[in-house]
């Protein structure tokens, strides 16, 4: 199993939300679907999943984990329609890290070859 072709490696700049932050999720997924949709033809059926996020550093820790930092995003992708849906994201890497400007995500989406 393994990574094939890139399809999607777009850079979303804003303020990042984690799920269940009502006041900021919805204004984030806004944003990272209008962003993603026009660079989106077709998802594949199987995909792998790369996100870097860069968070200022008063709220790198205060309450930002990874788990909570990727859905927002993998449902936006899914409004997208750059996924198909959850269930199929194969590899998922997240890693954040502090920002030395503003706060934004780097996502990467690979089609998932499983033969």
């Amino acid at each position: 199993m393994m990574r094939g072709q890139k399809i999607i490696d777009i850079i979303v700049v804003g303020r990042v939300s984690v799920w269940a932050n009502p006041p900021y999720e919805a204004p984030w997924k806004n944003k990272i679907t209008e962003a993603v949709k026009p660079i989106t033809e077709s998802p594949p059926k199987n995909c792998s999943i790369r996100l870097q996020f860069y968070i200022s550093e008063e709220r790198l820790t205060a309450g930002n984990d990874v788990d909570n930092l990727a859905k927002p995003v993998l449902d936006a992708l899914k409004v997208a329609g750059a996924i198909v849906d959850d269930p199929f994201v194969f590899n998922l890497d997240v890693t954040k890290f502090p920002a030395t400007d503003e706060e934004k995500v780097h996502i990467e989406l690979w089609q998932w070859i499983t033969h």
